[in-house]
């Protein structure tokens, strides 16, 4: 037996007319698994920016809810006054499984500089003062995710911190993140990101400045490592797997296994998760 969930979702763009403003869709819940859908909307949607907009949410819904389930009111659609941007990563595709349409415009980058970058492009972004701020809570929530995640109960958290889009102007930026997958080895594979714009600041730095760079920290353990061991270093950091590392760097899983057993040796870490730890004091903090 099957029941009916109503939701409402508000759209108040100017660029929409006054009667499309709200709409009604009806999602349906099977009694059996608990996932949702949206089937149908009321009324009959003739805008066709309007029935974009609700084709990459309802695109989104789809996806996250094939692994999980998704708080009440994680996806929100944007409007004038209140700026949302989503996109879904996966580790083991070393892929993005879904980018908002409205990504380049939002963050004044190409979703191509990011995927390239990885966490150097995003961390080379942020403010240095927040820099460490973020890494560690990134740090806390993988350890959270290996020990609290669930699909029922997926794990989320949320962190607001100072980043400089492309245009150069300076945000206040809430980024929510929800695990909607683990790995067969208990990390994150699949990650939801929210962002919200909170407000536009004043350039937080000297305008003569250059742009932010992410650089090695020079130490003596960092000397220890070769340019191949400080590659497999960064990939283990950003979450992939042995097999993803092997395929980035055309290399064998049995190197890259060799690799980081040094690497343990070499950062004295006693396990992955410590040497994660070093790895993003090294790069990023």
């Amino acid at each position: 037996m099957k029941s009916q969930i109503h939701l409402i979702l508000s759209f108040n763009s100017p660029s929409l007319p006054l009667a499309a403003s709200r709409r009604l869709l009806i999602l349906e819940r099977s009694g059996s698994n608990d996932n949702h859908s949206i089937i149908s909307m009321e009324p009959k949607v003739k805008d066709e920016k309007l029935s974009a907009e609700i084709g990459q949410y309802k695109k989104l819904h789809d996806i996250i809810s094939a692994t999980s389930e998704i708080p009440e009111d994680f996806i929100r659609p944007s409007t004038e006054d209140d700026k949302y941007c989503y996109y879904m990563f996966s580790t083991a595709r070393c892929s993005f499984l879904f980018i908002d349409k409205h990504y380049e415009s939002f963050m004044g980058y190409l979703p191509e500089e990011h995927k390239k970058g990885g966490l150097d492009f995003w961390f080379s972004k942020v403010h240095p003062d927040d820099r460490k701020l973020l890494a560690d809570r990134i740090l806390e929530f993988q350890g959270q995710a290996r020990s609290s995640h669930s699909k029922e109960q997926p794990l989320s958290a949320m962190l607001n911190y100072r980043f400089r889009k492309g245009t150069g102007e300076w945000i206040w930026l809430q980024h929510t993140v929800l695990v909607a997958a683990l790995d067969e080895s208990g990390m994150i594979d699949k990650l939801v990101h929210r962002l919200r714009m909170l407000e536009a600041l004043s350039t937080p730095v000297h305008p003569e400045k250059k742009p932010f760079e992410v650089a090695l920290k020079k130490s003596d353990s960092v000397g220890r490592l070769t340019n191949r061991e400080k590659q497999v270093l960064k990939l283990v950091a950003e979450g992939f797997s042995s097999k993803i590392i092997a395929d980035q760097l055309s290399i064998s899983i049995n190197t890259v296994e060799t690799h980081r057993r040094h690497l343990l040796e070499k950062l004295n870490a006693k396990n992955s998760m410590e040497l994660v730890k070093r790895a993003f004091s090294l790069f990023w903090n």
